[in-house]
């Protein structure tokens, strides 16, 4: 999963967010929806700054979490909460992402 975090780096314009969520694919969905799930879980650690934002929007994360939302809702849910997309890109979040995905293979790997 982690391989597919590099498109999440170089959005940095707004212009290439919306450009993103007009074309997004399935497994830019997915990235950008483990994002969500492991900051709804608990497993990152969020910004005090951002605390507010997500406490706004827990339902919101909770949606993008879900393994019984499909792809094409989760799609349309990001869309409508747009706003949302800078935050959960923010180079913390995503570093934090792919070092528990490869902390997660490699326990995987050792057992």
């Amino acid at each position: 999963m982690y391989r597919h975090l590099n498109f999440l780096t170089s959005l940095r314009d707004a212009g290439q967010r919306r450009q993103l969520l007009m074309n997004m694919t399935s497994s830019q969905t997915k990235t950008l929806c483990e994002i969500a799930k492991r900051i709804a879980d608990g497993t990152i650690t969020i910004l005090r700054r951002d605390a507010e934002t997500f406490a706004r929007k827990r339902l919101v994360l909770r949606t993008l979490a879900s393994e019984r939302v499909g792809v094409s809702r989760k799609k349309e849910v990001l869309k409508r909460h747009h706003t949302l997309l800078p935050i959960l890109l923010r180079e913390r979040y995503i570093i934090e992402t792919i070092i528990d995905e490869i902390r997660r293979a490699r326990r995987a790997s050792e057992q």
